[in-house]
């Protein structure tokens, strides 16, 4: 992680990691990481009880932002949800490297719960008035969901033109 950082912060409760509880509010502009770049990031969160929370998270690039919140507590237990707002492909700064002229809309949504063995989960990816080197597609998206364990994918790329249903359940004959 690369950037300006502010951050203010109260710790307070007991001596113990028990008792202990960490808040805090962060701000950042011009960070990068993991090769993307962001024109300003800011949330809260901190520590309490043994787990750790992210929260009002909201990180903004070229044009839309990303919206959202994690917590992982002392049981392994995650809980999350992330959505994209007013997203484009020229967001991505992976996409802007291909240096292939491609715009369109994207619209990204993640939710769920559990613990690594037993994620209950759903992610939607959307891309929409797609135009490369100056053709228009069609609409495409992909789904992925996980339950109990199984997991499934299903899509579609440039209207129906790209089909995709996958799913996985480790309890099952194999599908």
């Amino acid at each position: 992680l690369r950037g300006r950082l502010e951050a203010k912060g109260r710790v307070h409760g007991g001596l113990g990691l028990a008792q202990l509880i960490v808040d805090t509010r962060i701000s950042g502009s011009d960070w990068t990481f993991f090769g993307e770049r962001f024109r300003s990031v800011r949330f809260s969160g901190g520590y309490a009880s043994g787990g750790y929370t992210m929260r009002d998270l909201e990180a903004r690039k070229r044009s839309g932002a990303i919206t959202g919140g994690i917590s992982f507590d002392s049981k392994g237990r995650f809980d999350w949800k992330f959505l994209s707002r007013d997203f484009t492909l020229r967001d991505l700064d992976a996409m802007l490297r291909l240096a292939i002229p491609i715009r369109g809309d994207l619209q990204i949504s993640s939710e769920g719960s559990g613990t690594l063995q037993s994620l209950e989960s759903s992610t939607r990816v959307s891309l929409s008035r797609t135009v490369i080197r100056s053709l228009s597609f069609p609409s495409s998206s992909l789904e992925v969901n996980s339950s109990q364990g199984a997991w499934s994918a299903t899509g579609n790329g440039f209207g129906d033109q790209l089909r995709l249903d996958w799913s996985q359940d480790p309890g099952s004959s194999g599908q």
